[in-house]
């Protein structure tokens, strides 16, 4: 899934990530954690543009958990999941990302 939205009036700090756990590969920084009571692996992926995106792998079977992508997917479980995930985002947001002023703000 990818999430332009998230870090649009942020800059990151990829060292930042780095400290974090954080892989940086090619283009993309990567970070891997366990979700779900250890069920199912996170895969959170943030490009050089700021463009999130992740995948959930269940790690049973080493596939890809389908119903992560289905936006209109609801229910306790799904809820949750999305729960974990937005939770990672916004520690994210305040350890890694500089907020972006626009230039009338910097002015004054």
């Amino acid at each position: 899934m990818e999430d332009k939205i998230i870090f649009k009036d942020f800059k990151i700090d990829f060292q930042k990530l780095l400290q974090l756990g954080f892989v940086k590969e090619s283009d993309f920084y990567k970070y891997e954690t366990k979700i779900m009571n250890n069920q199912f692996s996170l895969v959170i992926k943030i490009d050089m543009n700021n463009i999130v995106s992740s995948d959930v792998i269940e790690i049973s079977t080493g596939e890809k958990f389908m119903l992560y992508y289905v936006t209109s997917a609801i229910g306790d479980f799904i809820g949750k999941m999305r729960e974990e995930y937005n939770n990672i985002i916004e520690k994210l947001k305040i350890l890694v990302v500089l907020k972006i002023y626009l230039k009338a703000n910097m002015l004054t």
